[in-house]
Protein backbone atom coordinates (compact mmCIF):
# COMPACT_ATOMS: atom_id res chain seq x y z
CA UNK A 1 0.00 0.00 0.00
CA UNK A 2 1.32 3.43 -0.99
CA UNK A 3 0.21 6.80 0.52
CA UNK A 4 0.64 10.15 -1.20
CA UNK A 5 -0.91 13.42 0.14
CA UNK A 6 -3.63 11.55 1.98
CA UNK A 7 -4.75 9.53 -1.01
CA UNK A 8 -4.58 5.81 -0.58
CA UNK A 9 -3.54 3.61 -3.50
CA UNK A 10 -3.43 -0.10 -3.45
CA UNK A 11 -2.12 -1.53 -6.72
CA UNK A 12 -3.85 -4.67 -7.92
CA UNK A 13 -2.08 -6.27 -10.81
CA UNK A 14 -0.23 -9.43 -11.81
CA UNK A 15 3.40 -9.33 -12.75
CA UNK A 16 3.83 -9.29 -16.53
CA UNK A 17 5.54 -12.11 -18.36
CA UNK A 18 8.35 -11.51 -20.79
CA UNK A 19 8.41 -12.78 -24.38
CA UNK A 20 10.21 -15.94 -23.26
CA UNK A 21 7.70 -16.95 -20.53
CA UNK A 22 7.51 -16.52 -16.74
CA UNK A 23 10.56 -15.24 -14.95
CA UNK A 24 12.16 -17.90 -12.80
CA UNK A 25 14.26 -16.59 -9.88
CA UNK A 26 17.77 -17.97 -9.76
CA UNK A 27 18.83 -18.51 -6.14
CA UNK A 28 19.14 -15.71 -3.61
CA UNK A 29 20.30 -13.21 -6.24
CA UNK A 30 17.22 -13.96 -8.35
CA UNK A 31 14.91 -13.42 -5.33
CA UNK A 32 16.49 -10.05 -4.57
CA UNK A 33 16.18 -9.03 -8.22
CA UNK A 34 12.53 -10.11 -8.29
CA UNK A 35 11.85 -8.17 -5.06
CA UNK A 36 13.45 -5.03 -6.47
CA UNK A 37 11.44 -5.44 -9.66
CA UNK A 38 8.18 -5.68 -7.71
CA UNK A 39 9.04 -2.52 -5.78
CA UNK A 40 9.74 -0.63 -9.01
CA UNK A 41 6.50 -1.87 -10.53
CA UNK A 42 4.48 -0.79 -7.45
CA UNK A 43 6.10 2.62 -7.70
CA UNK A 44 5.34 2.86 -11.41
CA UNK A 45 1.64 2.02 -11.03
CA UNK A 46 1.29 4.35 -8.04
CA UNK A 47 2.72 7.27 -10.00
CA UNK A 48 0.60 6.64 -13.09
CA UNK A 49 -2.55 6.41 -10.95
CA UNK A 50 -1.65 9.60 -9.12
CA UNK A 51 -1.00 11.44 -12.36
CA UNK A 52 -4.50 10.53 -13.47
CA UNK A 53 -6.07 12.14 -10.36
CA UNK A 54 -3.90 15.14 -9.60
CA UNK A 55 -3.24 18.00 -11.96
CA UNK A 56 -1.00 20.16 -9.79
CA UNK A 57 2.00 21.47 -11.72
CA UNK A 58 4.58 20.80 -9.00
CA UNK A 59 3.17 17.37 -8.28
CA UNK A 60 3.11 16.55 -11.99
CA UNK A 61 6.75 17.60 -12.35
CA UNK A 62 7.78 15.59 -9.30
CA UNK A 63 6.09 12.42 -10.49
CA UNK A 64 7.52 12.86 -13.99
CA UNK A 65 11.03 13.01 -12.55
CA UNK A 66 10.36 9.92 -10.49
CA UNK A 67 9.08 8.13 -13.57
CA UNK A 68 12.24 9.00 -15.49
CA UNK A 69 14.32 7.77 -12.57
CA UNK A 70 12.35 4.53 -12.59
CA UNK A 71 13.12 3.96 -16.28
CA UNK A 72 16.78 4.79 -15.69
CA UNK A 73 17.19 2.36 -12.81
CA UNK A 74 15.44 -0.52 -14.59
CA UNK A 75 17.25 -0.25 -17.91
CA UNK A 76 20.65 1.27 -17.19
CA UNK A 77 21.72 0.37 -13.71
CA UNK A 78 20.74 -3.28 -13.86
CA UNK A 79 24.00 -5.30 -13.71
CA UNK A 80 25.28 -6.35 -17.14
CA UNK A 81 25.38 -9.99 -16.11
CA UNK A 82 21.64 -9.83 -15.40
CA UNK A 83 20.89 -7.75 -18.45
CA UNK A 84 22.13 -10.44 -20.84
CA UNK A 85 20.25 -13.32 -19.21
CA UNK A 86 17.42 -14.87 -21.23
CA UNK A 87 15.51 -15.65 -18.04
CA UNK A 88 15.03 -12.02 -16.99
CA UNK A 89 12.40 -9.67 -18.31
CA UNK A 90 13.09 -7.27 -21.15
CA UNK A 91 10.74 -4.31 -20.96
CA UNK A 92 8.96 -3.11 -24.11
CA UNK A 93 10.92 0.14 -24.27
CA UNK A 94 14.18 -1.84 -24.26
CA UNK A 95 13.33 -3.75 -27.44
CA UNK A 96 15.01 -2.68 -30.67
CA UNK A 97 14.37 -3.41 -34.33
CA UNK A 98 16.55 -5.83 -36.30
CA UNK A 99 16.58 -5.46 -40.08
CA UNK A 100 20.08 -6.33 -41.33
CA UNK A 101 18.95 -6.32 -44.95
CA UNK A 102 16.89 -3.10 -44.85
CA UNK A 103 13.84 -5.05 -45.94
CA UNK A 104 11.42 -2.69 -44.23
CA UNK A 105 10.12 -5.32 -41.80
CA UNK A 106 12.28 -5.02 -38.67
CA UNK A 107 11.92 -7.68 -36.01
CA UNK A 108 11.65 -6.54 -32.41
CA UNK A 109 14.05 -8.16 -29.97
CA UNK A 110 16.18 -7.49 -26.89
CA UNK A 111 19.36 -5.48 -27.37
CA UNK A 112 22.76 -7.13 -27.60
CA UNK A 113 25.31 -6.31 -24.91
CA UNK A 114 29.04 -6.81 -25.19
CA UNK A 115 29.03 -9.65 -22.67
CA UNK A 116 26.54 -11.70 -24.69
CA UNK A 117 27.58 -14.80 -26.57
CA UNK A 118 27.58 -14.01 -30.28
CA UNK A 119 25.59 -16.12 -32.72
CA UNK A 120 27.35 -17.60 -35.72
CA UNK A 121 24.67 -16.17 -37.98
CA UNK A 122 23.50 -12.59 -37.39
CA UNK A 123 22.70 -10.00 -34.74
CA UNK A 124 19.06 -11.01 -34.90
CA UNK A 125 20.05 -14.63 -34.20
CA UNK A 126 22.09 -13.40 -31.24
CA UNK A 127 19.04 -11.60 -29.86
CA UNK A 128 17.11 -14.90 -29.89
CA UNK A 129 19.34 -16.02 -27.02
CA UNK A 130 20.33 -19.47 -25.79
CA UNK A 131 18.78 -22.84 -26.56
CA UNK A 132 18.01 -22.40 -30.24
CA UNK A 133 16.93 -25.44 -32.27
CA UNK A 134 18.09 -24.92 -35.83
CA UNK A 135 17.52 -26.50 -39.25
CA UNK A 136 20.50 -25.35 -41.30
CA UNK A 137 20.72 -24.86 -45.07
CA UNK A 138 23.27 -23.50 -47.55
CA UNK A 139 22.29 -21.49 -50.60
CA UNK A 140 24.62 -20.14 -53.26
CA UNK A 141 24.83 -19.68 -57.01
CA UNK A 142 23.28 -17.32 -59.52
CA UNK A 143 19.54 -17.11 -58.92
CA UNK A 144 19.17 -15.38 -62.29
CA UNK A 145 19.85 -18.74 -63.95
CA UNK A 146 16.56 -20.57 -64.37
CA UNK A 147 17.92 -24.06 -63.70
CA UNK A 148 19.60 -23.04 -60.43
CA UNK A 149 16.62 -20.98 -59.31
CA UNK A 150 14.12 -23.79 -59.90
CA UNK A 151 16.26 -26.46 -58.25
CA UNK A 152 17.42 -24.61 -55.15
CA UNK A 153 15.98 -21.12 -54.66
CA UNK A 154 12.31 -21.83 -55.35
CA UNK A 155 12.50 -25.15 -53.49
CA UNK A 156 13.80 -23.45 -50.36
CA UNK A 157 10.49 -21.71 -49.72
CA UNK A 158 8.83 -25.13 -49.63
CA UNK A 159 11.37 -26.15 -46.96
CA UNK A 160 10.40 -23.13 -44.87
CA UNK A 161 6.77 -24.19 -44.91
CA UNK A 162 7.63 -27.82 -44.08
CA UNK A 163 9.88 -26.92 -41.16
CA UNK A 164 7.19 -24.64 -39.77
CA UNK A 165 4.74 -27.54 -39.98
CA UNK A 166 6.86 -30.44 -38.71
CA UNK A 167 9.50 -28.82 -36.48
CA UNK A 168 7.46 -26.39 -34.42
CA UNK A 169 9.59 -24.01 -32.40
CA UNK A 170 12.65 -24.58 -34.59
CA UNK A 171 14.45 -21.86 -36.53
CA UNK A 172 15.64 -22.13 -40.12
CA UNK A 173 19.06 -20.69 -40.83
CA UNK A 174 20.05 -19.91 -44.40
CA UNK A 175 23.82 -19.59 -44.82
CA UNK A 176 24.43 -17.73 -48.08
CA UNK A 177 26.73 -15.33 -49.92
CA UNK A 178 24.08 -13.41 -51.83
CA UNK A 179 24.95 -9.76 -52.30
CA UNK A 180 22.64 -6.97 -51.22
CA UNK A 181 23.84 -5.01 -54.25
CA UNK A 182 22.16 -7.54 -56.54
CA UNK A 183 18.55 -6.43 -56.92
CA UNK A 184 17.18 -9.92 -57.56
CA UNK A 185 19.01 -11.38 -54.54
CA UNK A 186 17.90 -8.57 -52.24
CA UNK A 187 14.30 -8.92 -53.37
CA UNK A 188 14.38 -12.70 -52.88
CA UNK A 189 15.88 -12.55 -49.38
CA UNK A 190 13.62 -9.73 -48.20
CA UNK A 191 10.47 -11.46 -49.36
CA UNK A 192 11.35 -14.58 -47.37
CA UNK A 193 12.65 -12.63 -44.36
CA UNK A 194 9.46 -10.59 -44.08
CA UNK A 195 7.09 -13.51 -44.64
CA UNK A 196 8.71 -16.23 -42.50
CA UNK A 197 9.64 -15.13 -39.00
CA UNK A 198 11.33 -18.45 -38.21
CA UNK A 199 13.93 -17.72 -40.92
CA UNK A 200 17.32 -16.24 -40.02
CA UNK A 201 19.64 -15.04 -42.79
CA UNK A 202 23.36 -15.67 -42.30
CA UNK A 203 25.75 -13.88 -44.67
CA UNK A 204 28.89 -16.04 -44.59
CA UNK A 205 31.19 -13.24 -45.74
CA UNK A 206 30.41 -11.48 -42.43
CA UNK A 207 31.22 -14.53 -40.28
CA UNK A 208 34.78 -15.28 -39.19
CA UNK A 209 36.36 -18.34 -37.57
CA UNK A 210 37.85 -17.73 -34.12
CA UNK A 211 41.54 -16.97 -34.22
CA UNK A 212 43.56 -20.18 -34.38
CA UNK A 213 41.29 -21.95 -36.87
CA UNK A 214 43.12 -20.90 -40.00
CA UNK A 215 44.53 -23.51 -42.35
CA UNK A 216 47.61 -25.24 -41.07
CA UNK A 217 47.08 -24.11 -37.50
CA UNK A 218 45.97 -26.92 -35.23
CA UNK A 219 46.13 -24.94 -32.02
CA UNK A 220 43.00 -24.57 -29.94
CA UNK A 221 41.05 -21.36 -29.79
CA UNK A 222 39.69 -19.72 -26.67
CA UNK A 223 37.18 -17.59 -28.53
CA UNK A 224 33.75 -19.15 -29.00
CA UNK A 225 32.36 -16.24 -30.96
CA UNK A 226 31.70 -16.37 -34.67
CA UNK A 227 32.21 -12.64 -35.10
CA UNK A 228 35.33 -11.08 -33.69
CA UNK A 229 34.92 -9.25 -30.40
CA UNK A 230 37.63 -6.69 -31.02
CA UNK A 231 35.15 -4.00 -31.98
CA UNK A 232 33.23 -2.19 -29.29
CA UNK A 233 29.47 -2.45 -29.40
CA UNK A 234 28.38 1.09 -30.10
CA UNK A 235 24.79 2.21 -29.63
CA UNK A 236 23.50 2.52 -33.15
CA UNK A 237 22.01 0.47 -35.91
CA UNK A 238 22.67 -3.23 -36.26
CA UNK A 239 24.47 -2.48 -39.50
CA UNK A 240 26.89 -0.26 -37.58
CA UNK A 241 27.78 -3.07 -35.20
CA UNK A 242 28.35 -5.47 -38.08
CA UNK A 243 30.56 -2.89 -39.80
CA UNK A 244 32.57 -2.42 -36.61
CA UNK A 245 33.28 -6.14 -36.47
CA UNK A 246 34.34 -6.25 -40.11
CA UNK A 247 36.74 -3.35 -39.54
CA UNK A 248 38.15 -5.09 -36.48
CA UNK A 249 38.69 -8.26 -38.50
CA UNK A 250 40.57 -6.38 -41.21
CA UNK A 251 42.76 -4.40 -38.80
CA UNK A 252 43.69 -7.39 -36.65
CA UNK A 253 44.91 -9.59 -39.50
CA UNK A 254 42.14 -12.09 -38.77
CA UNK A 255 41.61 -15.20 -40.92
CA UNK A 256 39.31 -15.15 -43.92
CA UNK A 257 35.58 -15.42 -43.48
CA UNK A 258 33.74 -18.73 -43.42
CA UNK A 259 32.56 -17.84 -46.91
CA UNK A 260 36.16 -18.21 -48.11
CA UNK A 261 37.32 -20.96 -45.74
CA UNK A 262 34.51 -23.42 -46.49
CA UNK A 263 32.92 -24.59 -49.72
CA UNK A 264 29.31 -23.50 -50.11
CA UNK A 265 27.82 -26.89 -49.23
CA UNK A 266 29.63 -26.74 -45.87
CA UNK A 267 28.37 -23.34 -44.74
CA UNK A 268 25.38 -25.07 -43.20
CA UNK A 269 27.80 -26.89 -40.86
CA UNK A 270 28.60 -23.61 -39.07
CA UNK A 271 25.62 -24.09 -36.75
CA UNK A 272 27.40 -27.04 -35.11
CA UNK A 273 29.75 -24.61 -33.33
CA UNK A 274 27.25 -21.89 -32.43
CA UNK A 275 27.20 -21.36 -28.63
CA UNK A 276 23.53 -20.30 -28.75
CA UNK A 277 22.35 -23.50 -30.47
CA UNK A 278 21.17 -26.53 -28.51
CA UNK A 279 20.28 -28.88 -31.40
CA UNK A 280 20.81 -28.57 -35.14
CA UNK A 281 19.83 -30.46 -38.29
CA UNK A 282 21.74 -30.15 -41.57
CA UNK A 283 19.54 -30.51 -44.63
CA UNK A 284 19.47 -30.02 -48.43
CA UNK A 285 17.32 -27.28 -49.92
CA UNK A 286 16.00 -29.68 -52.59
CA UNK A 287 14.98 -32.43 -50.11
CA UNK A 288 11.47 -32.43 -48.68
CA UNK A 289 10.83 -32.82 -44.95
CA UNK A 290 8.90 -36.09 -44.58
CA UNK A 291 7.08 -37.38 -41.47
CA UNK A 292 9.40 -40.40 -41.65
CA UNK A 293 12.39 -38.13 -41.08
CA UNK A 294 10.68 -36.24 -38.26
CA UNK A 295 9.85 -39.49 -36.43
CA UNK A 296 13.50 -40.56 -36.62
CA UNK A 297 14.70 -37.19 -35.31
CA UNK A 298 12.24 -37.32 -32.42
CA UNK A 299 13.43 -40.81 -31.51
CA UNK A 300 17.02 -39.59 -31.49
CA UNK A 301 16.24 -36.57 -29.32
CA UNK A 302 13.88 -38.24 -26.83
CA UNK A 303 14.91 -41.90 -26.75
CA UNK A 304 18.68 -41.75 -26.94
CA UNK A 305 21.62 -39.83 -25.54
CA UNK A 306 23.63 -39.86 -28.78
CA UNK A 307 25.58 -36.76 -29.75
CA UNK A 308 25.03 -37.20 -33.49
CA UNK A 309 22.15 -38.44 -35.62
CA UNK A 310 22.67 -39.97 -39.09
CA UNK A 311 20.15 -41.36 -41.58
CA UNK A 312 20.53 -43.68 -44.60
CA UNK A 313 17.30 -44.56 -46.37
CA UNK A 314 18.12 -45.54 -49.98
CA UNK A 315 20.40 -48.15 -51.58
CA UNK A 316 22.41 -45.20 -52.94
CA UNK A 317 22.94 -43.76 -49.45
CA UNK A 318 26.28 -45.50 -49.11
CA UNK A 319 28.11 -42.74 -47.27
CA UNK A 320 29.20 -42.68 -43.64
CA UNK A 321 27.48 -39.35 -43.01
CA UNK A 322 25.30 -37.95 -45.79
CA UNK A 323 25.90 -34.21 -45.84
CA UNK A 324 22.20 -33.31 -45.86
CA UNK A 325 20.87 -36.03 -43.55
CA UNK A 326 22.54 -35.58 -40.20
CA UNK A 327 22.32 -33.47 -37.07
CA UNK A 328 23.80 -33.01 -33.63
CA UNK A 329 23.11 -31.89 -30.09
CA UNK A 330 25.39 -29.22 -28.68
CA UNK A 331 23.81 -29.81 -25.28
CA UNK A 332 25.39 -33.27 -25.38
CA UNK A 333 28.82 -32.28 -26.66
CA UNK A 334 29.23 -28.69 -27.77
CA UNK A 335 32.99 -28.57 -27.21
CA UNK A 336 33.61 -31.59 -29.44
CA UNK A 337 31.36 -30.24 -32.19
CA UNK A 338 33.13 -26.89 -32.08
CA UNK A 339 36.48 -28.67 -32.34
CA UNK A 340 35.31 -30.77 -35.30
CA UNK A 341 34.22 -27.69 -37.24
CA UNK A 342 37.60 -26.09 -36.52
CA UNK A 343 39.33 -29.17 -37.97
CA UNK A 344 37.23 -29.01 -41.13
CA UNK A 345 37.98 -25.30 -41.51
CA UNK A 346 41.70 -26.09 -41.52
CA UNK A 347 41.27 -28.22 -44.64
CA UNK A 348 41.68 -26.07 -47.79
CA UNK A 349 38.40 -25.74 -49.73
CA UNK A 350 38.24 -27.81 -52.91
CA UNK A 351 35.79 -27.67 -55.77
CA UNK A 352 34.72 -31.31 -55.52
CA UNK A 353 31.00 -32.10 -55.60
CA UNK A 354 31.06 -34.35 -52.51
CA UNK A 355 33.82 -32.56 -50.61
CA UNK A 356 31.48 -31.91 -47.68
CA UNK A 357 30.81 -35.63 -47.34
CA UNK A 358 34.51 -36.44 -47.67
CA UNK A 359 35.36 -34.23 -44.70
CA UNK A 360 32.49 -35.63 -42.64
CA UNK A 361 33.91 -39.09 -43.25
CA UNK A 362 37.51 -38.10 -42.52
CA UNK A 363 37.04 -35.64 -39.64
CA UNK A 364 33.70 -36.29 -37.94
CA UNK A 365 32.87 -40.00 -38.29
CA UNK A 366 35.97 -41.39 -36.47
CA UNK A 367 35.26 -39.08 -33.49
CA UNK A 368 31.61 -40.09 -32.97
CA UNK A 369 31.68 -43.88 -33.37
CA UNK A 370 30.77 -44.25 -29.70
CA UNK A 371 28.19 -41.48 -29.70
CA UNK A 372 26.01 -41.68 -32.82
CA UNK A 373 22.52 -42.99 -33.55
CA UNK A 374 22.17 -44.22 -37.14
CA UNK A 375 18.77 -44.93 -38.67
CA UNK A 376 19.62 -47.24 -41.57
CA UNK A 377 17.24 -49.20 -43.79
CA UNK A 378 19.85 -50.85 -46.05
CA UNK A 379 23.39 -50.90 -44.61
CA UNK A 380 22.69 -51.74 -40.97
CA UNK A 381 24.54 -55.08 -41.23
CA UNK A 382 27.36 -53.84 -43.46
CA UNK A 383 30.58 -53.85 -41.39
CA UNK A 384 31.98 -50.98 -43.45
CA UNK A 385 29.31 -48.61 -42.16
CA UNK A 386 29.03 -49.73 -38.56
CA UNK A 387 29.59 -47.48 -35.63
CA UNK A 388 30.27 -48.99 -32.21
CA UNK A 389 26.52 -49.37 -31.76
CA UNK A 390 24.03 -51.28 -33.84
CA UNK A 391 22.08 -49.18 -36.35
CA UNK A 392 18.40 -48.66 -35.61
CA UNK A 393 15.49 -49.28 -37.97
CA UNK A 394 13.31 -46.33 -38.89
CA UNK A 395 10.44 -46.07 -36.39
CA UNK A 396 7.76 -45.68 -39.09
CA UNK A 397 6.91 -47.77 -42.12
CA UNK A 398 7.89 -46.37 -45.49
CA UNK A 399 5.05 -44.62 -47.33
CA UNK A 400 4.97 -46.04 -50.85
CA UNK A 401 8.62 -45.76 -51.95
CA UNK A 402 9.46 -42.33 -50.63
CA UNK A 403 12.72 -42.02 -48.72
CA UNK A 404 14.37 -39.51 -46.42
CA UNK A 405 16.24 -37.12 -48.69
CA UNK A 406 13.66 -37.33 -51.45
CA UNK A 407 12.52 -34.21 -53.28
CA UNK A 408 10.30 -33.59 -56.31
CA UNK A 409 13.36 -33.48 -58.57
CA UNK A 410 14.44 -36.92 -57.33
CA UNK A 411 11.42 -38.86 -58.50
CA UNK A 412 13.58 -41.07 -60.77
CA UNK A 413 15.33 -42.40 -57.65
CA UNK A 414 12.07 -43.85 -56.31
CA UNK A 415 12.52 -46.81 -58.65
CA UNK A 416 15.74 -47.68 -56.82
CA UNK A 417 13.94 -48.53 -53.57
CA UNK A 418 14.20 -52.29 -53.02
CA UNK A 419 13.09 -54.61 -50.20
CA UNK A 420 15.26 -53.88 -47.20
CA UNK A 421 17.29 -56.61 -45.45
CA UNK A 422 15.58 -58.41 -42.57
CA UNK A 423 18.30 -57.15 -40.22
CA UNK A 424 17.25 -53.56 -40.95
CA UNK A 425 13.55 -54.09 -40.23
CA UNK A 426 12.05 -53.43 -36.79
CA UNK A 427 12.09 -56.68 -34.74
CA UNK A 428 8.31 -56.49 -34.26
CA UNK A 429 7.66 -55.67 -37.92
CA UNK A 430 9.53 -58.18 -40.01
CA UNK A 431 6.63 -57.97 -42.46
CA UNK A 432 7.69 -54.45 -43.46
CA UNK A 433 9.23 -55.48 -46.77
CA UNK A 434 9.95 -51.88 -47.70
CA UNK A 435 10.92 -50.80 -44.23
Amino acid sequence: MLLCHGDEYEPNFSLPKNRYGPVAPAGRGGQHEASRKRERQHLFFAMTSLLGRRRGGLLYLTCSCLLLAFCFFTSVLRPSGLRQSRSLEVYPWQMIGYDDYDCGCPRSGPPIVRESEQSMCSDWSTSRGLGQKVVSYSLFGDLNKTVIYNKYFSAFEDRLKEVEKYYKGWTVRLYHNLSRSDVASQKYLCRLYCQYHHLDLCQVDNLFPPQGQSAGNSGPSNDSSATLKGAAESPGTIGTRALDRLKAAASSGAPESYGKKLVGRMWRFIAMADPLVSEFLVRDTDSSVLPREVAAVQQWLHNSTALLHVMRDHPNHNGFILAGMWGGSRDRGGDLLKELLAKMVRWPPRNIWDYDQMLLKRVVWPEVLDDVLVHDSYFCANPNFRSHHRAAPFPTRRHERYFVGWGPLRDPELAGITPCPHECRPPMHQDWTYC
